[in-house]
């Protein structure tokens, strides 16, 4: 029965036998990516730490109580060029606002246009001797090429001068605060990091500028990509050692830091309530 039922089975019909998909095989071609502009006045080298982070860790590095400076932007411009190969027909539609009306549509609708743009900006901050990168992470309005690229661009101006790279970020995909340098990496399969804390442990590691020294310290966190929520206690560890790092030792920093990630409600059990 089953040898009859297995010999039942059709064919594997050709790619071409299906019109709505062999008409969009150009979608395999390359894809533009984002360029990414630092400034170019910004002179690295007067700085003796560089940190890199996302906006989650935006409460490390109060900006009154170490008057944080801006110093720049980062610039990124994604053109995409519209094939239109896609088009609405009936009362059918494939565009998003049509079921998520609080939705932007970066093309109004009823305008033809042959490309897209999409434009990202991350400030540069300084305090001391030390410059600070925070880009903003959102899976729903930003893509992960953006922070890759960024990635790349950052490590790759770095070279130049060689300063001391701290990297601070978080991960759902580990069980406890990892602490990883140069030499030496306490991820154990199945951990791993991803996002743009990923990206720039690649470059650091293994990218074309593999060899440059950094310490990374990532905690554990819940939630998508630029939603993450961090325990109490990760938050204390995550305080007191970058504290160390960077020369906080004042009780001061420690308010600070918790009284500001109370205010973005990053705290697992920070916002408790009943949805219905």
């Amino acid at each position: 029965m089953l040898f009859k039922q297995w010999n039942e089975i059709p064919e594997p019909r050709h790619l071409l036998d299906f019109p709505e998909i062999s008409k969009n095989l150009h979608s395999l071609e390359a894809c533009p990516v984002p360029k990414v502009e630092l400034p170019q006045d910004l002179d690295v080298s007067q700085y003796s730490t560089v940190v890199i982070t996302t906006k989650i860790m935006n409460p490390l590095f109060p900006k009154n109580l170490l008057q944080l400076i801006a110093v720049g932007k980062i610039e990124t411009t994604l053109t995409v060029v519209n094939s239109g190969s896609v088009q609405s027909t009936g009362d059918h539609s494939w565009n998003f606002d049509e079921n998520f009306p609080n939705e932007v549509d970066p093309v109004p609708r009823g305008a033809m246009s042959d490309e897209t743009k999409y434009d990202f900006s991350f400030p540069i901050y300084s305090f001391g001797k030390t410059l600070l990168f925070s880009i903003e992470e959102n899976f729903l309005s930003i893509s992960p090429i953006f922070g890759n690229m960024i990635s790349r661009c950052i490590v790759s101006r770095l070279v130049e001068s060689s300063p001391e790279i701290i990297v601070i970020g978080t991960s759902d995909k580990i069980a406890n605060m990892k602490v990883m340098t140069k030499d030496e990496c306490s991820l154990k399969p199945p951990e791993f990091i991803t996002g743009f804390i990923g990206s720039v442990l690649t470059q650091l590691v293994g990218g074309v500028n593999k060899g440059m020294k950094f310490k990374c310290l990532v905690v554990p966190s819940e939630g998508p990509n630029g939603y993450e929520k961090l325990s109490l206690s990760d938050m204390g560890s995550l305080v007191s050692l970058c504290g160390q790092w960077l020369g906080f030792d004042h009780s001061s920093y420690h308010e600070e830091c918790y009284r500001l990630w109370r205010c973005d409600s990053a705290a697992i059990g920070a916002q408790s309530g009943l949805y219905i």
